[in-house]
């Protein structure tokens, strides 16, 4: 588990500070990007396809989302692309897509 508390580096094996905060950033980077695509997939399944996993037919709830939910960040998110800027969402948090969708 992580802490604020920088002391605890060396409980993780970190003795560099710079090293240490970059590790925090990465855990956090990982932590932002799975919690966003979890809550995609949780909404993809809700409101593009059926509890049998056809798509919807299309409504006003699936054509209000749709811009939302298919787009090409949410597409590479899925597709576990690197090149999503995550420091974009770390320094203006409403651009993340669970954000958005919310």
């Amino acid at each position: 588990k992580w802490s604020t508390n920088s002391s605890d580096k060396e409980k993780f094996g970190y003795t560099d500070e710079d090293e240490w905060k970059e590790a925090k950033k990465i855990a956090l980077y990982d932590y932002v990007t799975n919690l966003n695509k979890m809550i995609m997939q949780r909404l993809w399944d809700a409101i593009l396809f059926t509890a049998s996993g056809k798509p919807v037919e299309s409504n006003a709830k699936v054509e209000a989302m749709r811009h939302i939910l298919v787009n090409d960040t949410v597409t590479s998110l899925m597709d576990n692309d690197l090149n999503i800027d995550i420091d974009e969402w770390m320094q203006h948090p409403w651009k993340m897509p669970a954000i958005l969708a919310w």
